[in-house]
């Protein structure tokens, strides 16, 4: 995209003003050349008025060392990857790298004045991301045409090699790609390029990582690996899709906002840039996307757009027209203020607004406790505010937005309390990157839970700040240690500073070799071991090229322990589901045999003409035995797919016995489905034609604020669709032959109806008259003694499109079922719904609900007593 960078040397000189500034949060920040470069005492971001590229390019400089021996480590290679508001990610996908020389420096020339994430790696060390002496952002703001120096990174030993291929879906390298390593709990290892052969080696942490590659042409590929060890990761041709913003009263084209493209329902690889800011034009263009179905949304600090429904775009497939209406918005501004009169300089502002939960905003606060909120539409919103160290307020009054500014606000935090400490493994070392959890333990029948999380810094140390008095569980989830099965109690007084260590538990491991029938190694598979009680602590692997595996620090306790390959599920030869016992202090050993993966299916892909169709995609899923297709047909739509050859046939082999769904892709977007094809069977699939559905919702109000729309079938087709403020109507296209169950949603009303689509049909004129919600109340009483269930959390859920639809719609937890069992739940919509019960989170309970309710009348609606009994 053309864009016009030059300017006149006053209007330069002005910019880098403003946004040197904008980025050291005023006047008093730290002079340039500093010890620790130029950044400011806390992480800004850059103002969205000011355009990085059109200002004077920067350096970073620094050198990487020995953490322990402080010797100089030479041919380190080192990256930053530049982040700002005025910037897309296609700005800003490649990093700046260089290698550092015998005195272990290293200097990042000509880079744009930005927001940095620098990372540092070296053969036989682990990677490490810059930090601040005495800070644990790895933010580092370089100012325009500033030499920013002193950037030092130091690096541990133990690091190990991660090595693997990326290929293109016909198995040819791709040279020059980019890989990328992420280690969950320290962050990102610098990034390396393949060779002409398309061969990477990259230096990480030992344990799990996630590997991600990308290359001009190409969508991104990730994939989760354990290093030391290799992967293998294809990229696929990219797909793009163009448009233009305008504003929604003038249909005037709006220039230099940002756009994100929002995959939905998910689809084959990944993505590194998903965003474009606009031209003079309007126009924006994101590419080296995957295939799927995408929303565009566009947010700055006066306008809030949304485009209507979602676009379509294939494989390797060009699509321009797409069109986001920009609505006027506004902006609430206010300071956060401590109890002892003093800025907030660490926390945040979110505001929700009452009825349509959709509508949110959040900023975070500057360096003299400024928080600026956008964009907002019009409402009556709820208002949070949080500081570290510090006690959040549940009484902030709501804010009323019109059609202006509002400033000057207040919003004052209490004196808090807090717990810090460290986190170490049984053998003394820090743990990094650990996600620390406290909650605390309820005492009343509607008492809210109270939490407070911190990640641990490379140290270990951590602080849960914001938190209130009374008594705590903390829990501690990394991949390096296990807390006690039942985690630690602390008890948290009022505005006190609560010292406390937590030592993690080796736990015990499981070992065991993975065969098939015929005895051979299955190599490549995926285990999965799982926690009964706790899925959250599960842990993965991949059996290496003798089928052997091994997982470390597990929770002492039973594990669910699956398997799977490229095509889905392994199972037991002898048709079991085994669960794992894994003991402190010792290695289970396990040997599973699972059915033999020689199977082979076979097909032929047709287009609309009956023509076989060359270079179309397949994937499968295999069907389970026991219900319907529909999950597998879902699962077609991810994984490595194959190609079929020039007369349209293709070949799957390694599968294992049983029935399988089969998908057909093509490049345009066409697809066909065959379900129940046996091993050694021949599917034959045709493209048909699509047709599309669109009509008027009415209701809702002259103004829509926010409309949603579904469409699923009983063959496993679903539809999402999204309108911002719209006059009611929606058109959903690309849609196959069938019957479907329509729906529409508004944040005061609903409606459900049946509808039928012919093939290539285009049908209109469709109309939905919703209904009002109504407020749902009862009680829960047990069906034996006849005595009220208390603490039961109440919900209504709707099946809508890909994802459910849950409702609390409460303030004060009244959805939580009090001393007399009652609970009330507001917008609930009519006709039929599921409504569950369950102990409030962190809490355990012998009842549950869950039934179904036909739901009608007007008001609030009363279905008396619940009858439930304790489960067994």
């Amino acid at each position: 995209m053309k864009r016009n960078l030059v300017v006149g040397g006053v209007v330069v000189a002005l910019l880098a003003t403003v946004l040197i500034v904008k980025l050291r949060g005023g006047e008093h920040a730290k002079p340039a050349g500093t010890a620790n470069g130029s950044a400011a005492a806390r992480p800004v971001t850059f103002d969205r008025d000011v355009d990085p590229r059109k200002l004077a390019r920067a350096s970073i400089s620094g050198s990487v060392t020995d953490a322990a021996t402080k010797a100089p480590i030479a041919n380190a290679r080192v990256c930053g990857d530049p982040s700002a508001t005025a910037l897309s990610e296609q700005d800003v996908r490649e990093p700046s790298c260089a290698v550092t020389d015998a005195r272990g420096a290293y200097t990042l020339k000509d880079v744009l004045p930005a927001s940095y994430e620098l990372a540092a790696s070296a053969k036989s060390y682990r990677p490490a991301m810059y930090t601040r002496p005495g800070e644990r952002t790895t933010k580092l703001i370089v100012a325009p045409g500033e030499a920013t120096t002193n950037i030092d990174i130091a690096l541990r030993p133990g690091g190990v090699e991660l090595t693997g291929t990326v290929s293109d879906l016909t198995g040819g390298p791709i040279a020059g790609a980019f890989v990328r390593a992420h280690d969950r709990y320290i962050g990102y290892a610098a990034p390396v390029t393949t060779d002409a052969e398309g061969h990477f080696t990259i230096w990480t942490t030992p344990g799990p990582v996630h590997a991600f590659a990308s290359a001009e042409g190409y969508t991104g590929t990730g994939d989760d690996a354990r290093a030391p060890g290799t992967i293998e990761l294809w990229l696929t041709p990219e797909s793009s899709l163009a448009g233009v913003v305008i504003d929604a009263k003038t249909n005037q084209p709006v220039p230099d906002v940002p756009v994100r493209a929002n995959l939905e329902g998910g689809g084959w690889g990944e993505t590194d840039a998903t965003s474009d800011v606009t031209d003079a034009q309007g126009a924006f263009r994101i590419s080296r996307l995957p295939p799927g179905r995408y929303t565009f949304s566009t947010r700055s600090a006066h306008g809030i757009g949304d485009s209507d429904g979602s676009t379509l775009v294939g494989l390797g497939q060009h699509v321009e027209g797409v069109v986001v209406r920009m609505h006027a918005a506004v902006r609430v501004s206010g300071k956060l203020i401590k109890a002892d009169g003093s800025p907030c300089t660490d926390g945040w502002v979110s505001m929700r607004d009452r009825v349509n939960d959709d509508h949110s905003a959040s900023g975070s606060a500057e360096s003299d406790g400024t928080v600026d909120i956008d964009p907002l539409l019009p409402g009556t919103y709820k208002v949070e505010a949080r500081c570290r160290g510090a006690r959040k307020r549940d009484d902030y009054p709501d804010i009323v937005v019109a059609d202006k500014d509002i400033t000057g606000q207040v919003w004052p935090v209490d004196a808090g309390s807090s717990v810090r400490g460290r986190v170490t493994t049984a053998s003394g070392d820090p743990v990094a990157g650990a996600r620390i959890q406290a909650r605390s333990v309820a005492v009343g029948a509607r008492d809210a839970p109270r939490y407070g999380d911190d990640d641990t810094a490379p140290d270990g140390s951590f602080v849960m700040g914001w938190m209130y008095p009374g008594t705590y569980t903390v829990d501690v989830n990394t991949d390096l240690g296990n807390p006690p099965t039942e985690g630690w109690t602390v008890e948290v007084p009022p505005d006190a500073v609560v010292e406390k260590n937590f030592v993690l538990e080796d736990g015990g491991a499981l070992a065991g070799t993975v065969v098939d029938t015929s005895d051979k190694p299955v190599a490549g598979a995926n285990i999965d071991a799982s926690p009964t009680t706790n899925g959250r602590k599960r842990k993965e692997t991949k059996t290496a090229a003798d089928g052997s595996f091994k997982l470390e620090r597990l929770l002492p306790i039973e594990h669910f322990l699956s398997i799977s390959g490229r095509w889905g599920s392994l199972r037991r030869a002898d048709g079991s589901f085994d669960t794992v016992k894994i003991e402190a202090g010792k290695t289970t050993n396990v040997r599973v045999v699972v059915e033999t993966q020689n199977g082979v299916i076979r097909g032929t892909v047709l287009d609309m003409k009956g023509v076989p169709s060359p270079d179309a995609f397949i994937n499968i899923a295999r069907e389970s035995d026991k219900s319907s297709s529909d999950t597998a047909i879902a699962f077609t739509r991810y994984g490595r797919p194959i190609i079929t050859g020039t007369d349209g046939t293709f070949t799957i082999s390694g599968l294992g016995p049983g029935k399988y769904a089969v998908r057909a892709y093509t490049r345009g977007g066409g697809e066909a489905i065959a379900e129940h094809v046996p091993v050694g069977g021949n599917a034959k699939l045709q493209l048909r034609a699509t047709g599309s559905l669109s009509g008027t919702v009415t209701g809702g109000g002259a103004v829509i604020e926010s409309l949603r729309i579904t469409l699923q079938s009983t063959t496993g087709f679903r539809r999402d669709e999204s309108y911002l403020r719209s006059s009611g109507t929606f058109t959903l296209d690309n849609l196959p032959a069938g019957t479907f169950e329509l729906s529409a949603i508004t944040p005061t009303a609903y409606k459900r109806m049946t509808v039928t689509v012919a093939e290539g049909e285009a049908r209109t004129g469709v109309t939905i008259a919703l209904d009002p919600f109504v407020t749902l109340t009862g009680r829960i009483v047990d069906a034996t003694t006849k005595q009220p269930v208390p603490r039961l959390d109440m919900f209504i859920q709707l099946r809508l499109g890909s994802s459910g639809y849950s409702i609390r719609g409460t303030a004060n937890n009244r959805n939580v079922t009090d001393d007399t069992g009652r609970f009330l739940i507001e917008s609930v919509p009519l006709g039929t719904v599921e409504l569950h019960g369950f102990a409030k989170s962190g809490e355990q309970s012998e009842y549950h609900v869950n039934l179904t309710r036909e739901i009608t009348g007007t008001g609030t609606v009363d279905l008396g007593d619940i009858l439930v009994t304790k489960r067994k």
